[in-house]
């Protein structure tokens, strides 16, 4: 049996300890809307403090225990949206979402609405 070549993999490029520093020293905020549905919210006595505000704080303390601290979640919106996931496979809820299909419909306008001012 003949094994293939392997195509060649993205090419690395190493940084210097200074670039490094440099890309550190610039502080990152990725805002965050969290979108979750009903079956979801009643397995928690407090969705939002229970689930939401600690998948960020938990994000955030991981990035920073990763060495990138600059890097930081902001939770701008979240809302429970009415959608069954039991009836469908999970690319499908993913391509539903990105698609604005069914309940997903206004999720862009959602967004745009939600969006920092600073963000614009």
């Amino acid at each position: 049996m003949r094994i293939p070549p392997q195509k060649p993999g993205p090419r690395r490029v190493s940084l210097s300890a200074a670039k490094r520093r440099q890309l550190t020293s610039n502080k990152v905020t990725i805002d965050v809307m969290v979108l979750y549905t009903p079956k979801v919210a009643k397995k928690y006595l407090d969705i939002d403090t229970d689930l939401v505000a600690l998948a960020i704080e938990q994000a955030n303390n991981s990035f920073a225990s990763s060495g990138i601290g600059n890097v930081k979640l902001r939770l701008v919106h979240q809302q429970e949206i009415k959608y069954d996931e039991a009836k469908r496979q999970h690319f499908e809820h993913l391509y539903n979402t990105v698609d604005g299909k069914g309940p997903f419909s206004g999720v862009h306008a959602l967004r745009e609405e939600k969006r920092p001012t600073l963000s614009r």
